[in-house]
């Protein structure tokens, strides 16, 4: 079953348009998801989109409170319903055919994995290690560079918890901190870099770093949970000094 979670504007090389929001074309994912060969017809029988929506609203019209229109740029566009990536999920749970059924066939065996790692600690921790292992396998990580990433994450648990538990409650407090290491590891803030590297706000920029970069932002917050603790640091100002001091420290070292 394809990963649906993962929509850049191109599926299976087929072009979906997204809104700046990031919702996307209903028409576009439906023509990219019902392959001809997986319908009734021959192989070259097209996708109608419109006939296709239309017949999946009329048999369940709970759908249009999960879709809005709008017009796409460009000359002659029509209103296109268009969704988030929660509501297409429903809406390709309610697609015929081979693809519909291989679709909802998938998403029961998510619910039911998910449910058993409700009252499995442990399991839940091996089943989403693995499957972060697989998606950086995929994005061409070697063996090293996943365990550097692994042992940062783990080092970023920790960093938060303390902020947390030094009076750091507030997210954009955080993306402050995040971006006094960065500000000084890369001169830029996490907005700046993904920008220059070409990502969407909801991707992670951690995931696209070096191994050296990894490693640093890694000893950075190490530097500054210790600092933060040692000195019993409280509040935002402070917590962030502290980062910003450490990621100095380790910028110094990677110079």
């Amino acid at each position: 079953m394809v990963n649906l979670a993962n929509f850049t504007g191109d599926f299976e090389g087929m072009a979906i348009r997204v809104t700046e929001d990031g919702r996307f074309s209903v028409y576009d994912v439906l023509v990219a998801f019902l392959k001809p060969t997986n319908r009734k017809g021959s192989a070259g029988e097209s996708i109608n989109p419109r006939q296709v929506y239309k017949s999946l609203s009329d048999r369940n019209p709970e759908v249009v409170h999960f879709v809005d229109n709008l017009k796409f740029p460009g000359r002659g566009q029509r209103d296109t319903p268009v969704a988030n990536e929660e509501g297409i999920y429903q809406i390709l749970m309610l697609c015929p055919g081979k693809r519909g059924a291989e679709f909802r066939s998938w998403a029961a065996k998510i619910v039911r994995e998910r449910r058993e790692e409700e009252s499995n600690g442990e399991l839940a921790y091996t089943r989403g290690r693995d499957r972060a292992i697989r998606v950086w396998k995929r994005q061409g990580y070697t063996d090293q560079h996943i365990a550097v990433r692994i042992k940062g994450i783990e080092a970023r648990y920790q960093f938060t918890d303390t902020l947390q538990a030094h009076g750091v409650d507030k997210s954009y407090e955080y993306a402050q901190i995040t971006n006094a290491i960065y500000l000084e590891l890369h001169g830029q803030t996490a907005k700046e870099l993904k920008a220059e590297m070409g990502l969407s706000q909801r991707d992670s920029f951690r995931d696209h770093c070096s191994m050296v970069a990894t490693a640093a932002h890694m000893m950075a917050e190490v530097l500054a949970t210790e600092d933060i603790e040692g000195n019993n640091l409280q509040g935002f100002r402070q917590c962030r000094d502290a980062t910003q001091k450490a990621a100095s420290r380790v910028a110094r070292v990677f110079e």
